[in-house]
């Protein structure tokens, strides 16, 4: 049941590159391209403006290239290269930071499309993440561990808000966004570059994450069933009904790299008429219930897989079965991130008590 993700991911592709386009914002001008309010207290848009302000082809491509993937093997430190491109881009840094300080955000995410919506910010922002922990790597070498949690704070910041429009692609690139700042912050510690003041900040934020409804991904069942209703809940009267649905589901299903004749005879589709495909909306509504109920059970995971496993048998039927989502992998990566804050937190905890037993 990978189709939301696969979706998703595949409709990041579809966003021209970013080397193609004047400035990251051109994608906004698309006719199916989100619509972020131009508010100067939204996050999102204040992001936008962030990312245009590297514009060239070459310089993007330079930035990205220097910036992805950290540290090469047997690198230790920081390369030459690499500061001075950090340092050609404070202005960019420090927008991004400035943009993940705010309290809203809202990318002006098109539900209304449907399985078509366009998440072009996923990307950047995970772009913005890297940098981000380059900088901050830069500043624990420079002896400036404050400065270098700032940076690990504005990360956890950004993935509250890359999320914020509830779909589980963007669930996950939260968790993926968080297990960047914890893994660099894991790594500093154990060099002893985290120093008590910069651990209470990174600590401080940590408290705020929503255990409840990590990174909005509970919230995404909603939006997922609400998703899933609006497109089959059409008229399905006149000649062709059956015909149109069918269709429907092939287009759904191939976002998953297949098609629904692989898995069902002919004979089978061609026999949804109004009342077959009504009872069909109505058992994919009971899954999504039930895929809620499942999730805050102690061992969700599981139990969701169950429920996955009993759609794909098509106990909740076709229609489950083609708009399903992988809420199993989606609530394992919110557990793994969540212990990691845990693990995380355990010792940063221990550099503060560190320092406030030697002072006693």
């Amino acid at each position: 049941m990978m189709r939301p993700l696969i979706m998703s991911l595949c409709l990041l592709l579809t966003v021209p590159a970013v080397g193609q386009t004047v400035r990251p914002s051109h994608v906004l001008e698309f006719e199916d391209a989100p619509r972020p309010p131009k508010d100067a207290n939204n996050a999102a848009w204040a992001y936008w403006k962030a990312w245009d302000i590297v514009q060239t082809e070459q310089d993007r491509k330079r930035f990205g290239e220097l910036m992805t993937g950290g540290l090469s093997k047997g690198q230790k430190v920081l390369s030459k290269e690499q500061r001075e491109e950090l340092s050609r881009r404070r202005d960019y840094i420090e927008a991004v930071m400035q943009a993940s300080a705010m309290e809203e955000c809202d990318w002006g995410a098109r539900h209304d499309k449907g399985y078509t919506a366009l998440l072009p910010h996923l990307g950047f922002m995970r772009a913005s993440t890297r940098a981000l922990a380059m900088d901050a790597r830069r500043c624990a070498e420079d002896g400036n561990s404050v400065a270098c949690a700032e940076r690990v704070v504005a990360m956890l910041r950004m993935a509250h808000h890359v999320s914020t429009d509830k779909y589980l692609i963007s669930a996950l690139v939260g968790a993926a966004v968080t297990g960047t700042a914890m893994n660099l912050t894991e790594e500093l510690a154990k060099s002893d570059l985290i120093t008590p003041a910069a651990a209470r900040l990174i600590l401080n934020e940590l408290k705020k994450v929503n255990r409840d409804d990590p990174w909005h991904a509970y919230s995404a069942i909603d939006l997922e069933r609400k998703i899933t209703m609006d497109t089959f809940r059409k008229d399905w009267s006149g000649p062709d009904t059956t015909r149109r649905f069918i269709r429907l589901l092939n287009e759904i299903s191939s976002l998953r790299g297949d098609g629904t004749g692989m898995h069902f005879p002919r004979l089978y589709l061609l026999s949804f008429n109004e009342q077959k495909i009504e009872r069909e909306i109505q058992r994919a509504e009971k899954y999504f219930d039930a895929l809620k109920g499942a999730w805050s059970k102690p061992n969700s995971a599981v139990a969701l897989d169950e429920l996955e496993t009993e759609a794909r048998e098509l106990q909740f039927g076709i229609v489950a079965y083609v708009a399903g989502g992988a809420f199993s992998q989606t609530r394992r990566s919110m557990d793994r991130s969540l212990r990691q804050i845990d693990r995380v937190s355990v010792k940063l905890r221990a550099v503060v008590e560190e320092t406030k037993g030697a002072a006693q």
